[in-house]
């Protein structure tokens, strides 16, 4: 990561909240069974993204680059629409994301082109600057997106999955 830049900037997150159990009990509409109140616990043990973090951000500095959090209270860089200049909701199952003009993005790399695309202050992505180098991300994502595909590369949780040299997309 540090050879791609000077500048490293995250989302603060609170990885203990992921640990944590649902607070609502839930119904299965189609059994009519309690769904479970689990969460990410287990995946976040095996993973450990708080190391992961606390590593790059530590390696980052040490070689002079400079590490920024954003507030994902303000920034919402994963639910932000550049072309419409708004925020909507969006579930976390959701790994897609459309733009009112038809154009399909894969969301991580989307919240990370508004990330790039924030003030200095990192408080929300200036549409303006997102207008300037949209063209230049969107040929990038769609190489890569590609680059997925033809090489049959498994990213987890990134709503591409590869059968037997297939490339299905999920959740649109």
């Amino acid at each position: 990561m540090r050879s791609m830049g000077d500048e490293f900037i995250i989302e603060q997150m609170s990885i203990k909240a992921l640990q944590k159990k649902t607070k609502e009990v839930t119904v299965n509409e189609k059994t009519g069974a309690f769904n479970r109140r689990k969460r990410f616990g287990k995946s976040i043990g095996k993973r450990s993204p708080g190391y992961f973090i606390q590593q790059a951000k530590y390696r980052f500095t040490v070689t002079g680059g400079i590490v920024k959090e954003t507030n994902t209270w303000t920034c919402k860089a994963s639910q932000y629409d550049h072309i419409l200049d708004d925020t909507s909701k969006k579930q976390l199952s959701k790994r897609w994301h459309n733009l009112p003009n038809g154009i399909k993005l894969q969301r991580d790399l989307y919240s990370a082109f508004l990330l790039f695309c924030t003030e200095h202050d990192l408080q929300k992505p200036n549409k303006k600057i997102c207008d300037s180098f949209f063209h230049e991300f969107l040929v990038l994502h769609n190489q890569c997106i590609e680059e997925i595909k033809n090489n049959c590369k498994v990213v987890l949780n990134s709503g591409i999955t590869c059968n037997k040299g297939e490339i299905v997309v999920t959740s649109a």
